[in-house]
């Protein structure tokens, strides 16, 4: 299987990403980051449509692959879900629910497919706590899925080896 990865907004994310890559590549087939645009170009925000169309090229070289992905790249992961993608897996970190209302975004259409997802939550993670991601999945149409709770409160997601484990046990 494949993973591609998806990090979160801000270019802060980059480094993150690649040592997520790099403690579960050998677990893997291939390992592949979608690096965003308004990286390069000094921009605040990812484009959602620009990224979608990058990721479906990534999504064309594989047909077993599954889907990591860290806050704004969470939106990213299930929008490219609801236009036909089909990951074996998720794993996602830091679902950033609130913000993604705050911007306009239909977050309760995303959350309504089939796939095989694990959240992976701090418990007082600024963009939605535990809890609240919690609350909100129940009442989600989305039922294949598992949500872990994380200590921290800040959005960082620092303890790598903490996700490698809880990532492989739910990979298994």
């Amino acid at each position: 299987m494949d993973l591609i990865l998806l990090p979160g907004n801000s270019k802060n994310n980059e480094k993150w990403i690649e040592e997520i890559a790099q403690i579960l590549s050998e677990y893997f087939d291939s390992c592949e980051i979608l690096k965003y645009r308004h990286w390069k170009t000094g921009g605040e925000l990812l484009n959602f449509e620009t990224e979608l169309d990058k990721l479906r090229e990534f999504i064309k070289k594989s047909k077993n692959y599954a889907l990591f992905a860290k806050s704004a790249g969470v939106i990213l992961a299930l929008k490219a879900i609801k236009s036909g993608a089909k990951p074996k897996k998720c794993v996602f970190l830091g679902a950033p629910i609130l913000w993604a209302k705050e911007a306009g975004i239909e977050v309760e259409s995303l959350f309504s497919n089939n796939i095989s997802t694990l959240f992976i939550q701090q418990t007082g993670d600024p963009v939605i706590s535990f809890l609240e991601l919690k609350r909100f999945l129940e009442c989600s149409s989305m039922k294949n899925y598992k949500i872990v709770e994380v200590r921290g409160d800040d959005h960082h997601y620092a303890e790598i080896r903490k996700i490698r484990e809880i990532v492989l046990k739910f990979l298994k």
